[in-house]
């Protein structure tokens, strides 16, 4: 075996222990010099701290004012922990966006106890700290189910650790004021349990710890509802007959734990998102859609963690030949490969249903499972420890395709949003009139409001007053006014009249 040339077992175990405090180390550096990077919110991620803030604004009618009492309305105008535990309990009730649950929104607002104003770069800054520790248990959990199922394959644990939280998507969960990070941290812990079952049984301290963590999970996100069932799938046809009510008795109880933290849980599975998800699965479109699904899922694949064509076609190709090796003994039956194979497979069926439910086949979606799809490079590590010049190679190709990863835009850093504060700051004697009722459209505006700018809400253009030199923030292009700024993407224009 390649990491055990020439090695003892003392000195095996501090290199292993070096290598992934150096891979921690790499992955965290790279993190925080992208989150100093971000120089805007996504609208997604303006609602985050709405939501969490409990903010009177949320769909609610505008009030026009100036740029410090529009962002004291909207963000943070409480410091004290007093208020922080109120709001947290009025989340806990109703979050008022049925879509998401509870649990990031209340771990947001905690990381913002203490603060009375709101700052742009503070605000990033604070709550990519929480992405931050979120994903240093995400870094632990992956690591203790690395040893469960390898042991002390240091080198294959090195480059697999290195491959599943330095690749741009698992990245980008950092970088993202929203739930997905929590989601990559509580479903790779939930897999840590469900593995740890399949090695050492099932006893009543790891069924309850079970059933805690599936309660975050789900907590995490409805979509992981999914990957939750899919994995109690698993164990109840792993452990036969003899366990099937205690296993169902844990997962009724996570939904018990789940409706406990969060009184509207249940809603979830029936507001309008849900809704179109039920409808695509009885459209009569359903396989052309699965097929987009397939084809979206490999196409962010293909851009955000393997890079190249080629390394998607081997990684298939992998799930493929390696389970043909087993069954012609060439490599040797073991249940490591098989549980690894296992994940794996289920986090691209996960990924796949994501992309098929989703209204936007966009990244975040199922950026949290990439860790978990990188584990095919232990398998396959592992898999040719015979040939160890071959295996050697391999760990060298998987580490060139880290780096080369980065040739890849790195998502969520909206630097293009930095030219609308400069716009404002330049124009700050001039009011600004929001011609919009979506909330969304000026979430984008909110977060580059110049305290004593006046802002007004008008529904539509022939509401603002016969006034001259004004700026109009828009989601429509006005050709006879001088635009000033303009986002694609975002749907938003700036106009000078």
């Amino acid at each position: 075996m390649l990491s055990s040339i020439r090695l003892n077992d003392f000195q095996r175990k501090l290199i292993h222990i070096i290598s992934i405090i150096m891979v921690l180390i790499i992955a965290i550096g790279v993190r925080i010099n992208y989150i100093n990077q971000k120089e805007g919110l996504h609208i997604d991620e303006v609602m985050s701290i709405m939501i969490s803030r409990y903010s009177p604004q949320w769909h609610a009618p505008w009030i026009s004012g100036s740029g410090s009492d529009v962002k004291e309305r909207c963000f943070w105008n409480d410091a004290s922990l007093t208020q922080a535990v109120s709001d947290i309990k009025k989340l806990h009730a109703d979050n008022r966006d049925r879509p998401h649950t509870n649990l990031y929104y209340s771990l947001l607002r905690l990381c913002f106890v203490g603060v009375s104003s709101f700052d742009l770069k503070q605000t990033i800054w604070r709550g990519c700290l929480l992405n931050i520790i979120l994903f240093l248990i995400s870094f632990l959990f992956f690591f203790k189910m690395l040893q469960l199922l390898f042991k002390d394959d240091w080198l294959p644990q090195t480059i697999c650790m290195l491959f599943a939280f330095c690749n741009v998507g698992a990245i980008s969960n950092s970088l993202l004021l929203r739930t997905y990070q929590l989601q990559e941290t509580c479903l790779i812990t939930f897999t840590y349990f469900v593995v740890k079952i399949l090695y050492n049984g099932i006893n009543n301290n790891r069924l309850i710890l079970l059933s805690i963590v599936t309660a975050l999970t789900l907590l995490s996100g409805y979509f992981a509802a999914t990957y939750v069932l899919m994995s109690y799938g698993i164990l109840l046809l792993y452990h036969g007959k003899n366990s099937v009510k205690i296993i169902i008795f844990a997962f009724i109880f996570s939904l018990f734990l789940s409706q406990l933290l969060y009184t509207n849980f249940f809603c979830g599975f029936s507001c309008g998102r849900a809704g179109e998800g039920y409808r695509a699965l009885f459209s009569i479109e359903i396989f052309n859609n699965i097929w987009n699904a397939i084809c979206n899922t490999y196409r962010l694949l293909n851009e955000y963690l393997f890079s190249y064509h080629i390394v998607i076609i081997a990684f298939f190709l992998t799930m493929i030949i390696v389970p043909f090796l087993i069954f012609r003994h060439i490599i040797v039956l073991n249940k490591n490969i098989i549980i690894t194979l296992g994940i794996v497979s289920i986090s691209l069926v996960w990924s796949i249903g994501n992309m098929f439910l989703a209204n936007w086949k966009d990244l975040r979606y199922i950026s949290a499972v990439f860790p978990l799809i990188a584990l095919i490079s232990m398998c396959f590590i592992v898999s040719i420890r015979r040939w160890r010049k071959i295996q050697l190679c391999s760990c060298c190709i998987i580490l060139m395709l880290v780096l080369c990863g980065f040739k890849t835009k790195i998502p969520y850093l909206y630097k293009e949003l930095s030219t609308l504060k400069t716009l404002l700051g330049q124009y700050k004697n001039k009011p600004v009139y929001c011609v919009d009722n979506d909330i969304c459209v000026l979430c984008n505006l909110i977060q580059y409001c110049n305290d004593e700018q006046i802002y007004h809400k008008v529904n539509q253009l022939t509401d603002i007053p016969k006034l001259s030199s004004i700026l109009i923030f828009t989601n429509k292009k006005y050709d006879d006014m001088k635009m000033l700024w303009h986002s694609d993407k975002e749907g938003c224009y700036l106009h000078e009249k």
